[in-house]
């Protein structure tokens, strides 16, 4: 699926999501403008959340989220951009592949950003991508988390019932990230700088712990 095919794919499922009606014809208001990229939709205010987008990001029937045939959908990202400049915008991560068995971690900008090399890609001293000619070995890239995550997944498959109880503590895990973000936006809660700062470190070392 191309690009415009994948872009036209997440309309339809974010129309979905916002109710999108059915003609008589069987046809839905948004098939009648499906050649036409500058589709615009109707969206009350609040009705598209992050947990909307998500939803679309892990929808595998679609094609967005790809999980079959030695492909998988990368590491996936959602941003809340509030409009109020006095609020920061909230970045979701994965930092994982397939993104509907896996966790997003809430991230915001502040000063003093906790590192956290759990998520960062080894270096090798003779890279193969750097050497003459180029790639003429090969080299495991993967970091923490991502090779945890995917000694998890095989988990899953393996062993259906802990891999349901796996996944529905890393649903839980998520929820708690999401409720979080929302009382900082919304206002309720404001958690000092440093624990901004420490939050993404945090939420990985979290997620860690239960692949253990």
């Amino acid at each position: 699926m191309d690009c415009q095919g994948l872009f036209l794919t997440g309309k339809e499922l974010l129309w979905q999501h916002l109710g999108g009606r059915k003609d008589r014809d069987g046809d839905s208001d948004r098939d009648k403008d499906r050649d036409s990229s500058a589709m615009s939709l109707p969206v009350p205010p609040g009705h598209i959340t992050a947990e909307t987008l998500m939803s679309i990001l892990r929808d595998k029937g679609s094609g967005i989220c790809v999980d079959s045939e030695g492909f998988r959908t990368a590491g996936s990202m959602v941003s809340v951009l509030p409009r109020d400049p006095a609020l920061p915008c909230v970045h979701f991560f994965t930092a994982t592949p397939d993104p509907s068995r896996s966790v997003f971690k809430p991230f915001v900008f502040v000063a003093g950003i906790k590192p956290v090399p759990q998520v960062r890609s080894p270096t090798f001293p003779r890279d193969p991508a750097k050497q003459i000619p180029r790639f003429q070995s090969s080299v495991d890239r993967r970091h923490e988390l991502y090779r945890r995550h995917q000694a998890a997944l095989e988990l899953m498959e393996q062993d259906q019932e802990r891999g349901q109880k796996l996944l529905e503590t890393l649903q839980e895990l998520e929820k708690q990230g999401l409720e979080g973000m929302k009382a900082l936006l919304e206002g309720t809660e404001t958690p000092h700088p440093e624990e901004l700062a420490d939050l993404f470190f945090d939420c990985v070392e979290a997620e860690l712990k239960f692949y253990t």
